[in-house]
């Protein structure tokens, strides 16, 4: 905990004075295998204005594992396409 703090401190301009920890996970032992239940993910989009939630803790119905992260990957980017004009 006190190491993300210091990166935290270190890389986020105001984290200091503005930044707030909300949740410090930690593991004993192995790593879960999964971060949530198929089925159960959290969707990609945040109430924060570009700011996405990927991997396997956000899995779309009917798929998990690896394919699972990488297609919130996928979605995040269609969105992120879709919203965007490419500059000339």
């Amino acid at each position: 905990m006190a190491i993300q703090l210091k990166r935290n401190r270190e890389n986020l301009p105001g984290f200091r004075e503005h930044g707030k920890i909300l949740m410090a996970v930690t593991f004993h032992r192995d790593w879960p295998m999964f971060g949530t239940w198929p089925g159960r993910g959290l969707p990609q989009k945040t109430p924060v204005e570009n700011l996405y939630m990927v991997g396997d803790r956000a899995l779309p119905p009917g798929y998990f594992a690896s394919s699972g992260c990488a297609r919130t990957a996928q979605i995040v980017a269609e969105d992120i396409a879709n919203r965007i004009e490419p500059k000339p």
